[in-house]
């Protein structure tokens, strides 16, 4: 907690909307994902998945694990906890089937919106030579 009271990560300790009892409200400081994902990826991927995607790859990074090393590959795997993802794209998608039909909803709807599928994505992102984090 002392990172974020003395603003040395991505987070406002005093986000900009009102309302509510807690004593603390966090947010995320603006990311420009242009500078890590291409327009094409960001169709694809819901913006939660991309900010865990840029989380995991920090916090490889910090870790200073050795990816190249393929027994630490092997003991490796992915496990990524939230309640629900995809909040924006599911409720987004939600209007638009009611306002315009199924036909209008993209292909990309599921695996943009599953939590599940940070994991797997994480998983993706960490895939060295043959081998795999799993």
């Amino acid at each position: 907690m002392s990172q974020v009271i003395e603003a040395n990560c991505p987070i406002l300790s005093n986000p900009p909307w009102k309302g509510g009892k807690t004593k603390y409200r966090l947010g995320l400081k603006p990311i420009d994902l242009n500078e890590w994902f291409d327009i094409k990826d960001q169709r694809k991927l819901d913006r939660f998945i991309m900010l865990g995607l840029i989380a995991a790859e920090e916090a490889i990074k910090d870790s200073n694990i050795d990816l190249s090393n393929e027994q630490i590959l092997e003991k490796s795997g992915v496990i990524v906890g939230s309640g629900i993802g995809g909040l924006k794209t599911i409720s987004e998608t939600s209007i638009l089937l009611e306002q315009k039909g199924p036909r209008r909803i993209s292909p990309f709807f599921i695996p943009s919106s599953l939590v599940n599928l940070l994991s797997g994505q994480i998983a993706k992102l960490l895939k060295v030579g043959d081998k795999k984090i799993r």
